[in-house]
């Protein structure tokens, strides 16, 4: 009988090699947008809790205090129209060439 254990071809670790690259050219994007998208998410969620700590602050009028945030994105908050009873702010942030913003209201 005659020994069938020859060991690999050239052209099956090619082959090998050239799936494996197609695979990581194909995946690495889809990683890094994935990534990114992650990033707004937890951005939109630090938002929210910046837009509920000032309207809070604002409902519950200057005598109550507060733990203060310390947000990581750099946002910026604009009083849309703030009365005695009614508030509305919105909060802006851009990440790369996309911009973003939130508006929320509160009544006294």
């Amino acid at each position: 009988m005659k020994n069938s254990n020859r060991g690999i071809f050239l052209t099956e670790v090619m082959v090998s090699l050239t799936l494996l690259t197609v695979l990581m050219v194909t995946a690495i994007p889809s990683l890094t947008h994935i990534y990114q998208e992650r990033t707004i998410l937890q951005q939109k969620t630090e938002a929210l809790q910046v837009l509920r700590y000032h309207l809070m602050h604002w409902k519950a009028g200057e005598t109550t205090v507060f733990p203060e945030l310390q947000p990581v994105t750099d946002f910026s908050l604009v009083w849309e129209k703030k009365t005695d009873h009614e508030a509305l702010l919105s909060i802006h942030w851009s990440d790369g060439p996309r911009q973003f913003t939130i508006r929320s209201e509160a009544r006294k």
